[in-house]
Order: C-alpha cells, then sequence, then structure tokens
C-alpha cells in the first residue's frame, strides 16, 4: 500500500440482520475496488458490527477520492444511506464529509 496520508470511512448504520443492507454494501464495494485507482484511493476493507457497517479507504485527496466516490454512490442509490468522513492517518479526529451538515463521526 502507498504512504496515504488520509483515512477515509463510509458508515451505514445496520442491524446485525440486515443481510440485504450488507449484500448492498459488499456489492458497493466491488464496484469501488473495480473502478477506483488503487493509487489514488485504496479500499483496504470493511468491519461491520455494533449497528454500522464501515468501509475503510486511504487517499492523498480526500476531496477528489470522495467525488469519485459519491458518484459510484449515487448510481446504487446509497449515498442518502450513508455518512462519511476522513482524518489523517496518524490522527484521531474526522473531519465530515457528507450529508451536508454532519457535525460530529465516530467508528465505533
Amino acid at each position: 500500500m502507498n504512504d496515504f496520508r488520509y483515512q477515509l470511512v463510509i458508515q451505514f448504520k445496520l442491524r446485525d440482520d440486515d443481510y440485504a443492507r450488507q449484500d448492498e454494501v459488499l456489492a458497493l464495494e466491488d464496484d469501488l475496488i473495480e473502478h477506483l485507482d488503487p493509487d489514488v484511493v485504496f479500499l483496504d476493507g470493511h468491519d461491520a458490527g455494533s449497528g454500522e457497517m464501515n468501509l475503510f479507504l486511504f487517499t492523498n485527496e480526500p476531496a477528489e477520492a470522495s467525488a469519485l466516490i459519491k458518484r459510484i454512490m449515487t448510481a446504487r442509490s446509497l449515498l442518502g444511506q450513508s455518512t462519511a468522513a476522513y482524518r489523517p492517518t496518524d490522527g484521531e479526529d474526522f473531519v465530515p464529509l457528507w450529508p451536508e451538515g454532519l457535525q460530529t463521526f465516530e467508528v465505533v
């Protein structure tokens, strides 16, 4: 993996038994892997539990990466069902990306 400066997290709220939503997010993960240049945005994987499912990505350009990701998510009608934020890879505090007005973001 490249020496990326930022971690970007896309988060979906879900119940542990919401298998349809988990399948949608896993299909999104496959689309992201297929369509994103891993030298620009590297998808490192996902986790699920505690009422959320997260996709973990790394990039040096969070604004550019989020624009690319939003296009793919909009095509899958998943953008409005998610939140996203980024932080420096050596940092703790997330900077919210979407939805507009999102004030805080954390990964449980």
